[in-house]
């Protein structure tokens, strides 16, 4: 087998090595989500935070509330003995009408106090459900990115499979298993092509480098196997 036609079989199966490589790098790209997770991981704790937080504050309203229920019922029962007829005693009367007064003046404070207490409640749950929301959102994208990777990896992963196959006519077109072994190792070692193309201006489409002019005589002439002088590969007259 002379030598460029070597060239020739290991320009078709580069060809095809690039395809199954470059599928195999869309692979490795794909977005692992680190991004959204790491958001999840602070976002989480603060949204868990600030609904215990509001919990608490909507605790505090509820026993405020239940407090002047009480205040309330102890004002009618007052009342309601007060005008039922049955106390006839004038100071019994007027202990009634100050006990009265006194729940009044209680009942007034409670009530500024639970103002107080709704307020804050309302403005606790505002921000817990703002963070809640928002963890929500980063657990769907999350999910979508998930899945929209899972989807990608399947079908680029079929379309190396169907790939595959094509190698061995290919390698079988190389007699020389010299270079043929020489490619493999190469492409083994650099985790990639185990050649590269030579442009019309002397560079490597490989590593991008510019290849001296006796290397591009040696691989123009295809009498000497030649290699980048920066990244190893064999050349190949493009």
């Amino acid at each position: 087998m002379s030598l460029r036609d070597a060239q020739r079989g290991l320009g078709a199966l580069l060809e095809l090595d690039i395809q199954i490589d470059r599928r195999r790098q869309q692979i490795a790209a794909l977005d692992p989500g680190t991004t959204l997770a790491a958001r999840y991981k602070v976002s989480k704790p603060q949204a868990d935070t600030l609904r215990a937080e509001a919990n608490t504050l909507a605790a505090v309203q509820k026993d405020a509330e239940l407090t002047l229920a009480g205040i309330d019922a102890k004002v009618k029962a007052a009342n309601d003995k007060l005008y039922s007829g049955k106390v006839t005693s004038p100071r019994e009367l007027e202990d009634l009408q100050a006990g009265i007064d006194a729940l009044g003046r209680q009942k007034a404070t409670l009530e500024d106090e639970l103002l107080v207490h709704m307020e804050a409640a309302a403005t606790a749950d505002t921000a817990a459900k703002a963070a809640e929301l928002d963890v929500a959102k980063i657990t769907r994208a999350y999910r979508t990115l998930k899945d929209t990777n899972t989807k990608r990896e399947a079908e680029l992963l079929a379309e190396i499979k169907s790939m595959e196959p094509m190698r061995k006519p290919l390698v079988a077109m190389i007699t020389d298993k010299a270079i043929l072994k020489q490619y493999e190792l190469i492409r083994e070692r650099k985790g990639g092509a185990g050649a590269s193309f030579m442009t019309w201006d002397r560079t490597c489409t490989a590593c991008g480098m510019m290849v001296n002019g006796t290397t591009v005589n040696a691989v123009t002439d295809g009498l000497v196997l030649a290699t980048c002088e920066h990244c190893s590969r064999i050349l190949l007259p493009g």
